[in-house]
C-alpha cells in the first residue's frame, strides 16, 4: 500500500442520507433556517429525501443542503450578540 500510487476515496453520504443519517437530516430540514428564510422549501425537500430512501442513494444536494443548514445554525449560535 505504501509503495503504491496514491488514490482517491469517497465517503458514501448518498447512502448515509437515506440510512443512519436519515431520521436527523429530516429533522433539520423540516425546522430548518433555509426554509425559514426562503431559500428552500420544506415540503418537497422531505419528499426528495423520502424518494431517494426507497433507491437507498440520495443525490448530492440534499448533501449540500444538509451542511449548509448545519453550517447556518452553527453560525447563528455562535454569533455575536447585536446590540
Amino acid at each position: 500500500v505504501a509503495a503504491g500510487r496514491k488514490r482517491g476515496f469517497t465517503i458514501p453520504v448518498e447512502r448515509w442520507l437515506t440510512g443512519k443519517w436519515r431520521a436527523q437530516v429530516a429533522e433539520t430540514l423540516r425546522d430548518s433556517i433555509l426554509t425559514r428564510d426562503g431559500w428552500i422549501q420544506a415540503g418537497p425537500t422531505l419528499k426528495w429525501l423520502e424518494e431517494s430512501a426507497q433507491t437507498g442513494r440520495a443525490p448530492k444536494q440534499l448533501w449540500y443542503l444538509f451542511v449548509l443548514e448545519l453550517w447556518l445554525r452553527n453560525e447563528v449560535a455562535t454569533a455575536p450578540a447585536q446590540v
